[in-house]
């Protein structure tokens, strides 16, 4: 199951990566605007969580489908081993922002992706690919996450 699970992330993140939309078709710029500033606000507040050690609660605050993906305890394990050796954080810089809508192979919705530039104590260049998705009551959760 483990080896599943790391699948289905894998598959979400390769798609993502290839990503190239900039906009929503049919979101007016005000809209998308709140998108990005609601979506980032979720995505500080779950990188805040990760970089404490709060693996657990970074479960617990993601998407439902992430949830359904990978068991708490394994995303725990799999944390503990990628990213806890790279030590805390000295810096972060968004470097892409991205849009998609409906994602073939993906439940129906909004997505929103961002690419951080991160500097680690123990890891000078890394990037971070962080993508939510805008759940049914309106909030912006986490439903993939990789470093490299």
């Amino acid at each position: 199951m483990k080896n599943y699970a790391i699948g289905v992330i894998s598959l979400f993140m390769m798609m993502f990566a290839l990503l190239s939309i900039t906009r929503v078709e049919g979101v007016e710029p005000e809209l998308l605007k709140k998108y990005v500033a609601d979506s980032q606000a979720a995505t500080n507040s779950w990188l805040a969580l990760v970089d404490q050690g709060k693996y657990g609660e970074s479960w617990d605050a993601a998407s439902k489908t992430m949830q359904w993906t990978i068991k708490r305890d394994e995303w725990i394990k799999n944390l503990d081993g990628v990213r806890k050796p790279l030590g805390a954080v000295k810096s972060r810089e968004i470097l892409d922002v991205r849009t998609a809508t409906n994602p073939q192979g993906l439940p129906q919705g909004e997505y929103m992706i961002f690419v951080y530039n991160t500097s680690f104590a123990n890891k000078d260049k890394a990037y971070e690919l962080v993508t939510l998705i805008q759940e049914n009551d309106g909030s912006w959760r986490v439903l993939t996450y990789q470093v490299t």
